[in-house]
């Protein structure tokens, strides 16, 4: 599969978990669905998480390594197959969330 056929990555949180916490950082365990171009894989990804009591704000800071066969896309190349890229995939989670 080409990924400009499906090029929209969604990941849907079926659970999650506190870890560790310190002072005002936790660790969050999240299990869920990554779906690309149609085709879902569980995992488990832990995120590092902050929360500012002034600016009234939580962060999620996380990645996860997945490759791309296993999503059955086709390595991108260039240069008529000169140049090839790898397979790895380093999806990386920075989120910030303020409440209004």
């Amino acid at each position: 599969m080409c990924i400009r056929d499906s090029p929209t990555v969604n990941y849907s949180s079926t659970s999650n978990k506190i870890i560790s916490v310190e002072n005002k950082v936790f660790v969050l365990e999240t299990n869920g669905e990554i779906e690309i171009g149609g085709l879902k894989k569980t995992f488990t990804v832990l995120l590092n998480c902050t929360y500012d009591d002034e600016m009234k704000t939580i962060s999620f800071v996380g990645r996860k390594d997945i490759t791309m066969s296993m999503f059955n896309i086709e390595k991108p190349t260039a240069f008529f197959g000169q140049l090839k890229t790898m397979d790895e995939l380093n999806v990386i989670f920075n989120m910030s969330f303020t409440k209004q």
